[in-house]
């Protein structure tokens, strides 16, 4: 039985910074997609795909917070506190 890699949708404009979380992602045996921007994201079918999504929160143009509330993120995150 194979096991199922889990996948990481990150969001940052700081390609460093982007770089450091994939590797270190990586090394813990998960798959990490990159974007630079909320748009980026959105412009693609990942919004169903990733187990874990990691947001800038300061980003160029739709910042975090307003991903986080267009993919409905922020209700599943509040009803769970």
């Amino acid at each position: 039985m194979s096991e199922t890699q889990h996948v990481v949708a990150i969001v940052d404009d700081d390609v460093l910074m982007q770089r450091a979380l994939a590797r270190l992602l990586y090394a813990a045996g998960w798959q990490a997609v990159t974007f630079t921007s909320a748009e980026a994201f959105l412009q693609t079918d990942m919004q169903a795909l990733p187990d874990c999504l990691v947001l800038d929160v300061w980003l160029p143009g739709m910042i975090g917070k307003e991903l986080l509330e267009h993919s409905g993120g922020a209700g599943r995150a509040a009803s769970e506190r």
